[in-house]
């Protein structure tokens, strides 16, 4: 799974942002972002926030994918390292409670609104991404803000492995299991962090070194990224959705996928693909998220 991606991404070189932004948290600490923009900022009409997945940052394929989508859509795209990662401040993996995260959310959801004041804004999330958008819309108290008018959700970590296999009513013989896995329950101390983490990430080695990978969760931080009551949440989506499964997904069975979509019984939910993997989707995906986002607006 690493292998591909890795190849993948030094085949492509680093991809830089047309710029970068920062804000300050509720607890003071900075946290960054990078922008792919039009070259008429207050024009703009269109912003996507794109969320990473887990242990990644904004390097990880996922301002490929920005650029990507800037170029079919013409939107702003906007691509936040969460707290902790990647340029942003914080201890690895490490968040104080669930909803300082998804406040973090609402920060760069603000912060869009003030620099593209016309523009209606899709949240985007990949993986672990998508889930802290829907944990952000159905489990935080706060209201949302009314310029977010629809969600896209890109080989979306929505249920556990073992669910979507068995939802897909294949054989876990018939699956590829991935070079990556998750350790649940194991409990890690280090120096960088100031609770364990409960959850750790067996990313290879070469791979966390030349991704600057976070290399496991705290209890908080794992919660603000992982669906809380799945079927109760997707029934609730308030929002206009796609959710695009990667026809090639390690992880998340795309069959397994789309049965968990349709039994939330959510009309404003879509289910559709992608081609390629669970990462190196984030290289091919943006023609079908430009569409996709198209559609969602004209379904409006």
């Amino acid at each position: 799974m690493f292998d591909s991606y890795v190849q993948e991404a030094m085949r492509r070189g680093r991809c830089l942002p047309e710029r970068r932004i920062r804000l300050e948290a509720q607890d003071g600490l900075t946290l960054f972002a990078g922008v792919f923009e039009t070259q008429a900022r207050a024009a703009a009409d269109r912003v996507v926030i794109l969320l990473h997945g887990a242990g990644a940052n904004m390097n990880v394929g996922y301002l490929d994918l920005a650029r990507d989508i800037h170029t079919h859509s013409g939107a702003v795209v906007l691509v936040p390292d969460v707290r902790g990662h990647g340029m942003s401040q914080g201890p690895r993996g490490y968040a104080p409670d669930r909803a300082c995260v998804w406040d973090d959310l609402d920060l760069w959801i603000a912060r869009a609104g003030a620099l593209w004041p016309d523009a209606d804004i899709t949240l985007l999330g990949h993986s672990a991404g998508a889930a802290q958008i829907l944990n952000r819309v159905t489990e935080h108290g706060a209201p949302l803000a009314k310029s977010v008018q629809r969600f896209i959700a890109l080989a979306p970590y929505f249920a556990s492995t073992a669910r979507l296999r068995a939802q897909s009513g294949r054989d876990l013989d018939e699956f590829n299991l991935p070079q990556f896995s998750v350790r649940r329950g194991v409990v890690e101390r280090s120096d960088d962090c100031p609770e364990p983490r409960v959850v750790n990430f067996n990313f290879p080695p070469e791979a966390a070194r030349w991704c600057n990978l976070v290399p496991g969760y705290t209890a908080e931080m794992s919660a603000a990224l992982s669906p809380r009551d799945i079927d109760r949440q997707l029934a609730a989506l308030p929002l206009p959705t796609v959710v695009l499964a990667a026809k090639g997904d390690e992880l998340f069975p795309v069959e397994g996928l789309r049965r968990l979509v349709l039994e939330s019984g959510n009309a404003l939910i879509r289910f559709d693909t992608v081609p390629h993997a669970h990462l190196t989707c984030l290289f091919h995906a943006g023609p079908r998220i430009a569409e996709a986002l198209t559609a969602l607006e004209d379904a409006a």
